[in-house]
């Protein structure tokens, strides 16, 4: 069974939603409150915060979740808006 019901179009669209929101707010954000806000299915939701988490992307401990210092480096990064903010 795949973690992800896709690798690609709208899974991973949301994938990146979800790594976006937390890169940019610190703390531990609730899944429901992350489904909500990013308008995401909680379901898959939670699946693209198993698989992150899977993959060292995010700390997730039931029903929280914060991304690891390490990929909001990279998310921060690849964010072309705040990345000409610093400029």
């Amino acid at each position: 069974m795949a973690l992800l019901p896709s690798v690609s179009g709208v899974a991973m669209n949301e994938a990146d939603k979800l790594l976006e929101f937390l890169a940019t707010r610190d703390g531990l954000h609730r899944v429901d409150e992350i489904s909500e806000m990013l308008n995401i299915p909680f379901s898959l939701c939670e699946q693209i915060i198993q698989f992150a988490a899977k993959y060292g992307f995010v700390y997730a401990e039931g029903i929280e979740v914060e991304i690891t210092p390490e990929a909001k480096k990279f998310v921060i990064a690849t964010l072309p808006r705040i990345n000409e903010l610093k400029m």
